[in-house]
């Protein structure tokens, strides 16, 4: 235990060290500021490889602590002793939150802030704190913090692109409020197969343009309001009938449907800077025969390398049955990060984290994953938190970024 911290003490060190460096260069945190504008993300990227920050923070980083910051576990209630238990046992980097963790304002932003605290004290990084707000029937915010939206796909029958980028402004106004850093939102899922009722609602229509376009603007609008957005499902989740939650759903094309359809609106909203692109747990058989959660086919062929995206690859819950019914944890770990995933979403019990943990650990000594991969993918998670202020920043610094507010602050900065 004594090492440990002398070890995070370090780490904390080495963060202040850079955190003072930007802010001489004017880059301050919380979606990165230079001169109260949000940064282009190639200008924070070029300072940040100019210090040699990341090389300098995984070589800090024990193989226990990168796979940490690849694993997103959750927690029962609205006490924070579960969720600090996580952070304790696993070094974890993420927490997704659900209906039963969100209370009031006040509640919540107090949680969340012990959360960010512990973390900090613990391993020296902030914590990227999800929920699912996509509008519509899936809202994990209650009405108290955040009036209930029209669906997607009511938006999406009106075009309401002004709507949209409102939307996504208020939505990322409430997650700060509450200390909320990433949205698991929006669904840029092409719903082509009118039978598909998990989609459903919840895409914004059947037309790749429209849900381009409007995908494009709720990104736009939440990541430009210091909150993470990630785009969902890829490859795309509207060319099936069924519910990855129970069974692994197999997309069928009809008439002028194709793959291209369904991968047109990823390539938009990379070309506009998403941060993150979580997987579907969906089997394209005339593409590839493993879903595409665990497909490098999918993920590093086509996501990465035809399409560019260089940001983060999380994973949709592997606790769904569609994966836990067919794979055990263990394997799930190995072939997912193999595929290209760079955080793997558990929700569930801690003994599931626990395999899912020892599951990647195992596989890195027996070299079935590489350290250089998890490397690779601890790089890309610490560049998207850094970008958004989740790396150690001086509450002075929180303090002077008031034209959008930290999304850690919850209400303690107004």
């Amino acid at each position: 235990m004594y090492y440990y911290r002398e070890k995070s003490s370090v780490r904390t060190t080495l963060f202040l060290t850079v955190s003072l460096c930007m802010h001489v260069l004017g880059i301050m945190g919380a979606g990165i500021f230079i001169h109260n504008r949000l940064a282009d993300p190639g200008e924070a990227q070029a300072v940040v490889e100019q210090q040699g920050q990341y090389d300098a923070l995984l070589n800090t980083l024990t193989l226990e602590e990168k796979i940490g910051q690849m694993l997103m576990g959750s927690f029962s209630g609205t006490d924070a002793e579960e969720a600090l238990s996580l952070i304790d046992d696993f070094q974890i980097g993420g927490i997704i939150l659900f209906k039963d963790n969100i209370s009031s304002v006040e509640n919540t932003a107090a949680l969340t802030r012990t959360i960010q605290d512990h973390a900090l004290e613990r391993t020296g990084v902030y914590m990227l704190l999800a929920t699912d707000q996509e509008g519509g029937r899936v809202a994990r915010l209650s009405p108290e913090l955040m009036p209930q939206s029209p669906s997607p796909r009511y938006l999406g029958q009106h075009n309401a692109v002004q709507e949209v980028r409102a939307l996504a402004r208020e939505t990322a106004y409430c997650f700060r409020q509450v200390g909320l850093t990433m949205n698991l939102a929006p669904v840029i899922d092409v719903r082509t197969n009118p039978a598909n009722n998990v989609i459903g609602d919840r895409s914004f229509g059947n037309d790749p343009g429209l849900v381009s376009s409007l995908g494009v603007a709720y990104i736009q609008e939440l990541q430009r309001n210091g909150i993470i957005a990630t785009a969902k499902h890829f490859p795309g989740h509207g060319a099936s009938t069924e519910d990855s939650h129970e069974v692994i759903p197999i997309a069928h094309f009809n008439g002028d449907d194709s793959l291209e359809v369904h991968l047109y609106p990823f390539r938009e909203v990379i070309e506009e800077g998403v941060e993150a692109v979580m997987t579907a747990h969906v089997q394209y058989p005339m593409t590839d025969m493993h879903p595409a959660t665990l497909s490098k086919r999918f993920l590093v062929e086509i996501l990465r390398d035809e399409m560019g995206f260089e940001g983060v690859v999380i994973s949709d819950d592997l606790a769904m049955r569609s994966m836990s019914n067919n794979y055990t944890i263990e394997s799930i770990a190995v072939e997912s990060v193999n595929a290209g995933t760079d955080i793997l979403l558990l929700s569930g019990t801690s003994r599931n984290l626990r395999n899912l943990q020892n599951g990647l650990l195992q596989a890195v000594e027996r070299g079935d994953i590489s350290v250089e991969r998890i490397d690779e993918s601890v790089e890309r998670i610490l560049h998207m938190k850094d970008k958004y202020g989740l790396l150690d920043v001086c509450e002075e610094e929180l303090m002077m970024a008031s034209s959008v507010h930290s999304p850690f602050s919850g209400i303690l900065l107004h």
